[in-house]
C-alpha cells in the first residue's frame, strides 16, 4: 500500500488468482489482517477473485488444474469470510453453468466482469445482457476478434461495459489503446495495472500463485513456458503513457484511472453509482494539509474533487480542472490520480504527490500524506 501511494495510486483492489481453496482462504484472511493495520499507504477497498471459473483454452497463468465450472456455494463462502468484501469477480461465460452464477452473483454484491475466456459473441452478450459489466483486462488472454465471429473481445467493445486497459506496452501496443479508446470512449477505459508482487522491485525470480515467475527488463512472465503474467507496471507510468499515446489531454485521461474504476466496483452494487444517494457536484476547496484535505473529502465536503499539489494542499471541482492542473503541473510537475468521490463504496479520493523525497520519507514511515 505504501508503495503505491508514492505511485499516485490512493486506492486499490487486491486480485486473488485461481489457487486451492485453503490458499484462497489464506489470502482473504490476508485481506483482513490488512484492514486492521494502521498505515499511511493507499486503501485497499476490496477483493478481485480472478477465477476459478475460467476456460482452461485461455488460462494464462492460471493453474489448470484448479479451475472450476460453476460454484455459487464457494463464492458464498468466501464472501461471507470476507465480511463482504469481495466487491468483483471474473468469469468465462461460456462455461457450463457460470451465466447462471450471474444474478447471484449481483445479489452478493460482487460486481462480474468476463475475461480468460473463449467466449462466441453470442455467449458474451448473453453474459453482459445477464448483467456483467466489465471486461477484464481485454485483449489479454482472452478470444480475439474475428470478422465471421466477434467474440468476446467484439462484444465488449460493441456492449457499455467497462473496458480494463492494461497500459504497459506489453500487453497492448499504442494503436491498440487508441483503439480501445475510441471504440469505447474514454468514460469506459479503465486503466488497470495487473501488477503482481514484483512491481517496484528488481528484475529476478518471484511467485505468483502456485507458478515461477521470472522477471526480465520489467517483463513477468512463467518460469515454466514463458506465458505473460501479470505485469509491473505502476500507474504514475501507465498515466504517462496514455499522454503518450493518446490524442486526449491530461483532464480527459485522468478519470480512466480514478473516477472509472471507482464507478466500475460501484454501478453493479450500487445502481445508483453513489454509496450515500448524493450528487456530484464541483467545487474548490482549499485545505490546510493533507489530512485535513482527506477528511474534506470523507467527510463529503469536496464532491467529485481531485487533489493537485499547488499553493497547498487544494482540491479542484472540474470547473476549475484545466486552470489548475496547468499551474499545478508547472509548479510541482507531478499532479496524479485520484479522482473518486467519497460516496464511492469504500474508496477514498486524495492524490498524492510522487516526488523522491515524498517516496523516501513514506516508505520510511515519515510522511503525513496518506
Amino acid at each position: 500500500s505504501c508503495f503505491m501511494a508514492t505511485k499516485g495510486t490512493t486506492a486499490w483492489q487486491c486480485s486473488v488468482l485461481t489457487d486451492t481453496q485453503e490458499q484462497t482462504e489464506w489470502c482473504i484472511e490476508q485481506f483482513k489482517l490488512h484492514e486492521k493495520m494502521e498505515q499511511n499507504g493507499a486503501d485497499l477497498v476490496g477483493i478481485h477473485l480472478e477465477g476459478p471459473f475460467l476456460a482452461k483454452e485461455y488460462k494464462g497463468a492460471m493453474p489448470e488444474h484448479l479451475l472450476k465450472k460453476n460454484d455459487i456455494p464457494l463464492v458464498r463462502h468466501y464472501q461471507e469470510l470476507a465480511g463482504g468484501k469481495i466487491n468483483y469477480i471474473t468469469i468465462s461465460p461460456e462455461l457450463d453453468g457460470v451465466q447462471e452464477m450471474i444474478p447471484t452473483l449481483k445479489e452478493l454484491g460482487i460486481v462480474v466482469g468476463i475475461g480468460h475466456s473463449g467466449a462466441t459473441y453470442d455467449q458474451a452478450m448473453s453474459a453482459i445482457a445477464q448483467g456483467a459489466t466489465v471486461g477484464t483486462h481485454v485483449g489479454n488472454a482472452s478470444r480475439l476478434f474475428h470478422q465471421h465471429e466477434p467474440a468476446i473481445f467484439g462484444a465488449i467493445m460493441e456492449s457499455d461495459v467497462y473496458c480494463e486497459t492494461i497500459c504497459d506496452g506489453r500487453h497492448l501496443v499504442p494503436g491498440s489503446v487508441r483503439m480501445y479508446a475510441k471504440c469505447k470512449g474514454l468514460d469506459r477505459i479503465v486503466a488497470i495495472t495487473d501488477s503482481i508482487m514484483a512491481a517496484g522491485l528488481p528484475d529476478g525470480n518471484y511467485h505468483l500463485g502456485v507458478n515461477d515467475v521470472v522477471v526480465i527488463d520489467g517483463d513477468a512472465k512463467l518460469a515454466s513456458n514463458g506465458t505473460r503474467a501479470g505485469s509491473t507496471l505502476t500507474q504514475d507510468v501507465a498515466l504517462k503513457n496514455m499522454l503518450k499515446w493518446l490524442p486526449n489531454t491530461l483532464e480527459e485521461i485522468l478519470p480512466t484511472l480514478s473516477e472509472n474504476p471507482a464507478r466500475e466496483i460501484v454501478e453493479t452494487a450500487n445502481e445508483a453509482g453513489r454509496a450515500d444517494g448524493g450528487t456530484t457536484s464541483f467545487e474548490a476547496v482549499t485545505a490546510d494539509s493533507p489530512e485535513q484535505a482527506k477528511e474534506l473529502v470523507r467527510s463529503g465536503e469536496a464532491d467529485a474533487a481531485l487533489l493537485v499539489a499547488y499553493d497547498g494542499w487544494t482540491l479542484i471541482g472540474n470547473e476549475e480542472l484545466s486552470s489548475g492542473l496547468q499551474a499545478g503541473i508547472a509548479d510541482a510537475m507531478r499532479a496524479y490520480t485520484l479522482e473518486i468521490n467519497a460516496g464511492y463504496a469504500g474508496t477514498t479520493a486524495e492524490a498524492l504527490l510522487a516526488g523522491s523525497e515524498f517516496q523516501t520519507d513514506l516508505l520510511n514511515g515519515s510522511a503525513e500524506n496518506q
